[in-house]
């Protein structure tokens, strides 16, 4: 009894083991998925910036933490790989007065300026800066230091600041995510600043806050010929890259540089203005018309045909009949929906 029983017993057992292994390695060779350029990486330091902070202050502790001493890069220091793209510069309180004049000749063509920190107007010398720039020719954006305030009394904030000088801003506005309290912030401050601005966009790096996740991306990566699209950041995202932190300008001195990624040719691309929304009595006046047409058009098919109940179909061939009968149709049905 025994010995009939030995093999198919072993041969179960092999079976089993066969499975088991089966199962494995299907689990192993499935393909690993890309990672999400949406969620926000931990940085694995703690900033402390100084008061009033200004960009860059934290991707420079993160650089200095992991032993490395930035370079100081002189003007005309640019490697072959950012010849191609539009340069420019990021600027706040502590660069009070650029020469931008001198700037524009040395290829500078776009600044963006700090108007805030957290919810404080921080930049005494804003005005004067956005003026300076749009009369050399510059286009000028805006920026704020976010940290751990509320996110709607951080963008109100930015807004007001940037109220005054509205029509020379045509870079669009910018929420600068480098501490900790600003990743769950960034995209709150977006969400109010795009009602404001026609670009929007999160300032990160690849260490910090990686963007993506709502408007446009400005990643921090200060390499000479670091390759697009930059870890964490989508190609299609990217519209501006802080290439420098530490640069040395002529009429500037320690600068941030920056180049020009997409933000440009969306500075002049304005959305078609919303028509206003038709009072009660233009609603009914249309809603009269619909049915005029309607009535019309069903007087006007000698087969009968009635376009209030689809599919519209008629004796004769005419896309046009079916055409007029959908969009009138659905338009009356929209309009009568808004009048109730």
């Amino acid at each position: 009894m025994t010995k009939r029983f030995r093999l198919p017993t072993l041969l179960l057992i092999l079976l089993a083991a066969t499975l088991g292994a089966c199962g494995k390695s299907t689990t192993h060779s499935a393909p690993a998925a890309h990672p999400p350029v949406t969620t926000p990486a931990s940085s694995p330091f703690v900033c402390h910036p100084k008061q009033p902070p200004e960009m860059g202050e934290c991707i420079r502790q993160e650089i200095e933490a992991h032993g490395v001493k930035p370079e100081h890069p002189k003007f005309g220091e640019l490697a072959p790989a950012l010849r191609g793209h539009t340069q420019g510069i990021d600027i706040s309180r502590y660069q009070p007065h650029p020469a931008f004049r001198e700037l524009y000749r040395e290829g500078i063509r776009f600044v963006i300026v700090q108007a805030a920190d957290n919810a404080h107007a921080s930049n005494p010398f804003f005005a004067s800066q956005v003026q300076g720039a749009h009369e050399a020719g510059m286009q000028v954006g805006v920026y704020i230091f976010a940290e751990g305030d509320s996110s709607t009394a951080q963008a109100d904030t930015l807004i007001a600041v940037a109220a005054s000088e509205r029509r020379r801003i045509t870079l669009g506005a910018y929420v600068d995510a480098e501490v900790a309290s600003a990743y769950p912030r960034a995209c709150g401050i977006v969400s109010v600043l795009v009602h404001h601005f026609w670009i929007v966009g999160v300032y990160g790096s690849p260490g910090t806050y990686r963007g993506g996740a709502c408007g446009v991306s400005w990643p921090a990566e200060w390499s000479f010929s670091l390759a697009s699209p930059l870890p964490g950041f989508s190609f299609a995202s990217m519209k501006l890259r802080q290439w420098c932190g530490t640069c040395v300008v002529s009429g500037v001195g320690e600068v941030d540089r920056d180049e020009d990624l997409g933000a440009l040719a969306l500075s002049h691309v304005r959305p078609k203005p919303k028509p206003k929304p038709r009072t009660h009595a233009q609603e009914r006046a249309y809603l009269a018309e619909l049915d005029r047409l309607l009535g019309a058009h069903t007087k006007a098919n000698p087969h009968g045909h009635n376009c209030q109940h689809p599919p519209y179909r008629h004796a004769y061939p005419s896309a046009a009949f079916n055409h007029a009968c959908a969009v009138w149709a659905g338009e009356a049905r929209v309009a009568a929906k808004r009048l109730r």
